[in-house]
């Protein structure tokens, strides 16, 4: 069998099926990799899409094929159909971008909407500041722009939003703005806050994502404000001091329409993550909310008060707390009044109660079969043999939690035949994970009697650390 052949039959799956497709993922193409046996010709597969009039989407994801750059350079000069352009990990350079670029700025015609380079992390200054000029020359809408992990330093991070103030139409179409792992720090922090502040309430930006970025929030926060539309914002992984924190606080409270905050890995100090959490689950004009303070400076005296500010919950969706240092008292506080949510469909609490004992068995068990809302738990990393062996035992009559992590936690094969236990009579369960936990072939055989009468578990991805 050919490549061109496999290739024949994988385009006409796409195109002939009962839902046609009009994405174009190269990553699952029948001999796109360089060594395969049945390796396709890139060459003249690129410059067919050129002409291409049916696919609306292309994505590349990490194919190192050598002359790429140069191909989608010319793909990318000629072609008029493809709205969505997904070019990952695919060691573009600062020359490759240039030529790149220009094939932006020459193709008057494409209607390109969408354009990620994430992961190309050899693009650097020079291919930041290729990037810009193109930006500054566009003439159409771009509503998502990602260059997450593009190794951008403040000087191109500086150049970027100045093409943005000097194309002004343009950017008052952008929606999605990713510009994680990269290197904003003062200077390109105060240029991303000139250009916010130009913009003001006209502009349509939902989702700000700036993990990694390591941004200066205090520069930023201000213009945060004027944003009426915005929806999601990831600041995790950058440093939020006691000033910081209070301006996040701000933020949050006059910000109604943020229902998706990430300041995982922040240092956020209890007192404002309190405020922040009251803000965000007691915004009625928000249906769904979903945070994420995962990994903080949150401890058990803090617990009383983020326990306090989950009262008057009515939209939390998902609640991400894993990482931080609880006791078990403080911890069941927490669950106690979680198990009130009627909204709850998430919860996270991977390695966040180093002494946990039996005494958080009964608020989660609680919880679990009193909020029938929820769906997945994860309560992964570190958790003691007591209080999964007791949580276990009260849910093998659970009717309403669909995902269960356990990973981590070294149950042992005691913990084996609980779970085993589990699934010879829990009949909604579908996804279970659980690698990490010392089980040896006695406990899997245990595993194996449960899953032999289970009809519903749907995955259990294989436990590689255990076996």
């Amino acid at each position: 069998m050919t490549a061109s052949v496999e290739f024949e039959k994988y385009i006409l799956g796409l195109t002939q099926s009962a839902t046609p497709c009009y994405d174009l993922d190269l990553n699952e193409v029948p001999g796109i990799e360089p060594k395969s046996d049945i390796s396709l010709a890139v060459g003249p597969l690129m410059m067919a899409l050129r002409h291409n009039a049916y696919f609306r989407s292309l994505k590349l994801d990490g194919i190192a094929h050598k002359g790429m750059p140069s191909l989608l350079a010319s793909f990318i000069r000629f072609n008029t159909t493809i709205t969505r352009l997904e070019m990952t990990h695919i060691d573009l350079t600062s020359q490759h971008m240039e030529a790149i670029s220009n094939a932006i700025v020459d193709n008057l015609d494409s209607p390109l909407q969408v354009i990620s380079f994430a992961g190309n992390s050899h693009f650097g200054t020079g291919g930041g500041l290729f990037l810009s000029s193109a930006l500054q020359s566009l003439k159409h809408s771009l509503p998502y722009i990602d260059l997450s992990g593009c190794s951008l330093g403040p000087k191109a991070i500086v150049d970027l939003f100045l093409s943005f103030q000097r194309n002004f139409g343009m950017s008052l179409t952008i929606r999605t703005l990713d510009l994680s792992k990269n290197k904003m720090e003062d200077l390109g922090s105060e240029h991303f806050a000139n250009w916010l502040s130009v913009c003001r309430e006209r502009s349509p930006l939902q989702r700000i994502i700036l993990a990694r970025a390591h941004i200066n929030f205090i520069t930023i926060s201000a213009p945060l404000r004027y944003l009426k539309n915005l929806q999601e914002l990831d600041i995790s992984h950058n440093k939020l001091d006691h000033a910081a924190c209070q301006l996040l606080r701000t933020v949050v409270e006059t910000t109604p329409t943020l229902h998706i905050l990430n300041v995982s890995h922040c240092k956020l100090e209890g007192e404002h993550a309190a405020l922040i959490i009251k803000a965000m689950v007691t915004n009625a004009a928000c249906v769904e909310t979903r945070i994420n303070m995962g990994h903080n400076k949150l401890n058990n005296k803090d617990a009383l008060a983020i326990s306090a500010a989950l009262r008057g919950n009515v939209n939390l969706r998902y609640f991400n707390l894993g990482g931080n240092k609880f006791k078990a008292k403080g911890l069941s506080s927490i669950l106690h009044t979680l198990a009130t949510s009627s909204t709850l469909e998430t919860l996270v609490l991977d390695s966040c109660c180093p002494s946990s004992t039996a005494e958080l068995v009964e608020p989660l068990a609680h919880l679990v079969n009193t909020t029938h809302a929820l769906k997945a738990l994860s309560i992964a990393g570190g958790f003691s043999k007591c209080l999964l062996g007791g949580f276990l035992v009260a849910l093998k009559t659970n009717e309403s939690l669909e995902e269960l992590s356990v990973v981590d936690n070294k149950m042992g094969d005691v913990g084996a035949s609980l779970l085993g236990d589990v699934l010879s009579s829990n009949v909604f369960l579908q996804t279970l994970h659980l690698d990490g936990n010392h089980i040896t072939p006695s406990g899997f055989r245990c595993l194996k009697m449960g899953l032999s009468t289970n009809q519903i578990l749907r995955r259990m991805p294989f436990p590689w650390k255990d076996f």
